[in-house]
């Protein structure tokens, strides 16, 4: 049980309640819509003291970042605005052949014990606790496919063996499948075993209840039973997304088993709309997706929207340091409708020498970058709040588009973005939208930023150097306002 005060507007002011609530964990499908994630490696984000002043360079190796350092700078990370954060794989790993070790976690031993590298379960534990405490929600990092390497193993060699006695808890032969395909020579677990089904679901369980964790993302799924990935989900009543390398119709069918999957079908067509010149038909696929994630998805607003994560390029080194396009693509990505998955670093803009480099030195709250995520994610969360709410409910409805540019509403917010980076400042005259003659709309970026709708229905908008634009249709704040105020009296009366 936890007592926690809340500070309320109240017709008569500020007041101050203090109330005892217990945490329960885990959360589902419905609850996660109203999350933004932060994507951590735990390796790579910070140090449990003060981390170095140079970027680490191990390739391969742990880089000693810690559960601990997550938790020294959650300041850092609800700055931002995120609410909710993903952390990588944590239990014991092997190391191949060659002595490389996978820092981001996905080669179990024992997938009963913490990898020590990152600290112990009691670190791991006041990480989650800390979180909590500022309504963070945790998404923990399951490989439940493979285990780790075999003696003598590495990404593209494995000598013929079956030798499996020193992982815990699959140490028989009969818990791998000889049948299928080992990815990069990991042992595939053998999901129709008995033993391997039930171990897995109860270490799931066992996971949930010790740690509190309120999500999963479920590591490379291909291959892998829906009848043990349903039974999987089934289990808890905790909210379950999977990772996998299928796209086109096949990516739905993962859906009808697990929650939620991440919208591989968006992030490739936003990389050919921002990858395309003017002359570029790439606008299309935007719509074209929506149009088939409806038709194709039980529940679109569940999927996982992500730029770019730990197995992909950063957008930024793909487009060659373009900061106006990464904009672009951040203002679509976090007002979409989809769960939005920001991966560490991307606020601070840096060309990485890998996808998985370090964060430090880099925690600087003043980049522009930063604070251009930050208004965002606020202007969303006053909108819609950061509680269980229509928000993701609420269609993404197209607006005007064209060879390079795209805009959509949700609710009252008009977002425009263009794929021509920071040399192009168009005007557009958009035709298409859900806003009455006489509406002004204001851009959460600059408030002297304001356009009208005109009596003929259309509104002109120009995009200065290329970047993108958030409109507010200004009737939200009374809504709010109203919502708070009857908030207030039910819990006052």
């Amino acid at each position: 049980m936890a007592c926690r005060i809340l500070t309320i507007l109240s017709p008569l002011g500020l007041s101050f309640l203090a109330f005892c609530v217990s945490y329960s964990s885990g959360r589902t499908a419905a609850e996660w819509k109203s999350r933004v994630v932060y994507q951590v490696v735990t390796d790579r984000f910070a140090f449990t003291s003060k981390s170095p002043t140079s970027q680490c360079s191990v390739g391969d190796n742990y880089c000693k970042g810690t559960f601990k350092g997550i938790q020294r700078n959650l300041d850092y990370i609800a700055g931002l605005g995120v609410n909710a954060i993903w952390i990588s794989p944590f239990t014991l790993n092997t190391n191949d052949s060659s002595g490389d070790i996978d820092y981001f976690g996905r080669w179990p031993l024992d997938i009963y014990q913490i990898n020590p590298s990152f600290g112990t379960r009691q670190d791991l534990i006041d990480l989650v606790n800390a979180c909590h405490s500022r309504d963070i929600w945790v998404m923990a990092d399951l490989v439940i496919r493979n285990m780790g390497y075999q003696d003598g193993c590495r990404i593209n060699f494995c000598p013929s063996t079956n030798n499996f006695e020193k992982f815990t808890p699959f140490d028989k032969l009969e818990h791998y499948d000889a049948r299928s395909t080992w990815l990069n020579n990991l042992p595939k677990l053998n999901h129709t075993n008995n033993f391997v089904r039930t171990t897995l679901i109860n270490w799931v369980r066992d996971l949930s209840e010790e740690f509190s964790f309120d999500g999963f993302r479920l590591d490379n799924v291909d291959g892998i039973s829906e009848e043990f990935l349903e039974e999987l989900n089934n289990s808890t009543q905790i909210f379950m997304i999977g990772q996998t390398s299928t796209s086109g119709r096949e990516l739905a069918e993962y859906q009808r088993v697990l929650d939620s999957v991440f919208d591989r079908n968006v992030y490739f067509n936003l990389n050919t709309f921002f990858g395309g010149s003017g002359g570029s038909k790439g606008y299309y696929h935007i719509p074209d997706s929506l149009s088939l994630r409806r038709d194709w998805f039980a529940d679109g607003a569940v999927l996982g929207g992500y730029l770019d994560n730990h197995d992909v390029s950063r957008f930024i080194d793909r487009y060659s340091g373009d900061y106006t396009r990464l904009r672009n693509a951040l203002a679509y990505l976090l007002m979409a409708e989809w769960i939005p998955f920001i991966y560490y670093g991307t606020e601070q803009g840096r060309s990485f020498s890998s996808s998985s480099s370090s964060l430090w030195p880099f925690y600087v709250e003043e980049r522009s970058l930063y604070q251009f995520i930050s208004t965002i994610l606020n202007h969303r969360k006053s909108l819609f709040g950061s509680a269980v709410s229509d928000y993701q409910n609420v269609a993404q409805v197209e607006c005007s588009y064209g060879t390079t540019f795209y805009s959509f509403t949700r609710k009252t917010t008009f977002v425009i973005i263009s794929n021509r980076g920071y040399l192009f400042s168009p005007g557009h005259l958009i035709r298409k939208h859900p806003f009455d003659k006489g509406t002004e709309l204001v851009n959460i970026f600059d408030s002297t930023d304001k356009v009208t709708v005109q009596e003929n229905g259309t509104f002109y908008v120009t995009l200065e150097n290329g970047g993108p634009k958030i409109y507010s249709g200004g009737t939200h704040l009374g809504q709010s306002l109203l919502l708070v105020m009857a908030i207030c009296l039910l819990i006052l009366f």
